[in-house]
């Protein structure tokens, strides 16, 4: 069997440098190296999905270009070098070869982002066997966490543990005697996740899961406020990305945060004071409509090559001013954008809005008002009805859907199934597995073919406008060839949702969800 991936021990604190040969050497043959500082910028994406996949990516500046190097979980490596500075690496940054190959199907639409600055002194360790062979590498490294215009942080010295091809019975023993005989505290956190939570991050990264363990005997009232305060702060956790602009995915789970949240207050609303429907739902639909139009450019611009792929090659260099203005548009929009969530208005909500639901949560009532009818209503109850009221409602309106139904009975359905799946987000855990799981399956094949419906009735039409706009421009004759192919593709693709819509409807309509349904959260659904 093939070596367990590097393995790293926690020193003692007292241990420095010229200390570690001689401690180690109470237990294993080792000699030492020659010791050498190492700096280095830790990159990773903003949700960690390098470190998910057992990858780990470092960056230094030599001679101005970005030399980055790839760790890959069996301990080979690639390099390579792209113009400095980079505060930010889009995949379409990297040069093609090994690392982009690896790189771009992990990361997607995310940027790589610098996550922590280190300074370490390494010492090398080599145990040696009876010929004086090496059998296993060890680095002893103590490092600091360097940030501008602050001193310099010592994190934990740590002793990682490298295997040699061929050795791995040597490997074995001598991890088990750094733990046994020399007491070595295993490193549980990585040394990444150690100077993020330094410097004032999260270890995990940003995530859109919420995390929340609810008691099924809450309060209806207090467990929609906790709720509705973890996806606050989401939305706090992603504003100072989406205001910088480091990848589109900030925008993104800052806008499904705030969605989420309407989506709470309307279907919770009997156990919420009044207060949250006519004030705080207004002021959410606000952050979702000042934020709408440059995600809609982001998803066209996201989707440009398949978009540019779904016309014939010769008409597709038509296309080529239509990204050109839509990238003018979006930053349009964005600096709107920008204003809006930088304005008064907004830094008010995100003052006040918090605070009201920490009294909410604490089972206080904000000011004078009285709370909702069913406020004091167990939360396992409250939801579970909600759940069998829109499924039944989701169940109806999709049987009377028709070929000749117009779209927006589509829109409405996907916007109908949009709030279940949020509902089963955030109470799912509170009802049988069994029930929920097939629920969710079937409910997202009945959600990804509305999706595509609707964005493909919305793409059509928006290029349309488009090419009202190019029609007065000299040379605009390809483009709008260009245009009306895509359009009419766009269209095409919209009739094929439209007519797999029945299939993935009837699964889940199926006999076996709706009786589960009904076991689960009331007969109504059924």
């Amino acid at each position: 069997m093939p070596p367990e991936p590097p393995t790293s021990f926690l020193l003692p604190p007292e241990t420095d440098g010229p200390a570690v040969a001689p401690l180690l050497g109470e237990y294993l043959d080792v000699h030492a190296g020659r010791p050498a500082t190492f700096d280095r910028t830790a990159l990773d994406t903003a949700d960690r999905r390098l470190a998910r996949a057992g990858l780990a990516l470092d960056g230094r500046h030599r001679s101005g270009r970005w030399e980055l190097t790839l760790h890959h979980p069996e301990g080979g490596i690639d390099e390579c070098s792209v113009p400095a500075p980079a505060d930010r690496l889009p995949a379409d940054a990297l040069p093609d070869g090994p690392v982009r190959a690896c790189l771009a199907p992990v990361i997607a639409m995310r940027a790589l982002l610098p996550l922590a600055h280190l300074r370490s002194r390494l010492l090398p360790l080599y145990v040696l066997d009876g010929e004086a062979k090496t059998v296993v590498r060890l680095v002893a490294e103590h490092p600091l966490l360097v940030r501008r215009g602050e001193p310099a942080r010592p994190l934990r010295a740590r002793l990682r543990v490298d295997a040699v091809r061929g050795y791995d019975g040597a490997y074995a023993r001598v991890c088990r005697r750094l733990a046994g005989d020399a007491g070595l505290e295993p490193a549980g956190q990585s040394l990444l996740d150690e100077a993020v939570v330094a410097a004032g991050g999260k270890p995990g990264g940003l995530s859109g899961k919420l995390d929340v363990a609810l008691d099924p005997r809450w309060r209806a009232d207090r467990a929609t406020a906790v709720l509705l305060r973890r996806l606050w702060t989401q939305v706090d956790e992603q504003l100072p990305g989406t205001l910088a602009d480091l990848d589109t995915e900030f925008l993104h789970d800052l806008r499904v945060a705030v969605r989420r949240s309407r989506s709470l207050l309307k279907e919770l609303r009997s156990a919420l004071p009044a207060q949250c429907r006519s004030h705080w739902a207004v002021e959410l639909k606000w952050v979702q409509e000042v934020t709408g139009p440059t995600r809609d450019v982001d998803v066209t611009l996201l989707e440009w090559d398949d978009l540019r792929a779904s016309v014939a090659p010769a008409l597709a260099t038509g296309l080529e001013p239509v990204h050109r203005l839509l990238a003018g548009r979006r930053d349009d929009d964005r600096k709107a954008m920008v204003r809006h969530l930088r304005s008064a208005r907004f830094k008010k909500l995100a003052a006040a809005w918090p605070a009201y639901l920490d009294e909410l949560a604490a089972s206080r009532v904000p000011g004078d008002e009285a709370p909702g009818p069913d406020a004091g209503r167990p939360i396992v109850d409250a939801a579970a009805a909600r759940i069998s009221t829109v499924y039944g409602s989701i169940k109806r309106r999709g049987r009377a859907v028709t070929d000749a139904s117009p779209a927006e009975d589509l829109h409405d359905l996907r916007k109908r199934g949009k709030e279940l799946r949020y509902l089963l987000e955030h109470f799912g855990g509170l009802y049988p597995a069994e029930v929920v799981r097939p629920m969710v399956s079937a409910l997202k094949g009945l959600q990804n073919v509305l999706g595509c419906f609707q964005d493909r009735q919305v793409q059509g039409e928006y290029f349309h406008a488009l090419a009202t706009d190019l029609a007065g421009d000299k040379d605009s004759t390809a483009t709008l060839l260009a245009m009306g192919a895509l359009v009419e593709r766009l269209f095409e693709q919209q009739a094929e949702a439209r007519a797999d819509f029945a299939r993935r409807f009837a699964s889940f309509t199926a006999p076996a969800v709706r009786s589960g349904v009904a076991s689960a959260f009331g007969a109504g659904a059924g």
